[in-house]
């Protein structure tokens, strides 16, 4: 979910508290697991600490993607931490994010065999 927040507002950087505010007063994000199959639904809340080690783990993950597919891309330069005013620091999306279902990547002919991450360095801002 932290990846999609930072993707609908990668125009400029947000702290932790703004990136938490914004998803809380989200539609998408409030009702985000209410389809779950327990009595009161499912209601995912994010703290600031959480987003956090969010960012940690995406870049962690960014990281060991690039290394598999031969890519020399610092993961900071993804998702970065820019300081803000408050002396707080600022987290936004510097990449192009393309959003697939997987039965429309097959039926429009993706390739799995295909490395589709070369595609990802050249779209970093």
């Amino acid at each position: 979910m932290l990846i999609d927040y930072l993707a609908k507002h990668s125009h400029f950087s947000q702290s932790a508290s703004q990136i938490e505010a914004g998803m809380r007063a989200d539609p998408f994000y409030i009702r985000h697991g209410t389809n779950a199959m327990l009595h009161n639904g499912l209601k995912r809340r994010i703290s600031r600490s959480a987003i956090k080690e969010y960012v940690k783990r995406l870049r962690l993950a960014i990281e060991l993607t690039c290394k598999e597919s031969g890519l020399s891309l610092d993961p900071r330069q993804v998702i970065a931490s820019e300081p803000t005013v408050m002396n707080e620091v600022g987290y936004r999306l510097k990449g192009t994010v393309e959003w697939f279902h997987e039965d429309a990547r097959v039926a429009a002919g993706w390739d799995p065999s295909r490395n589709h991450t070369q595609s990802l360095a050249s779209r970093v801002n």
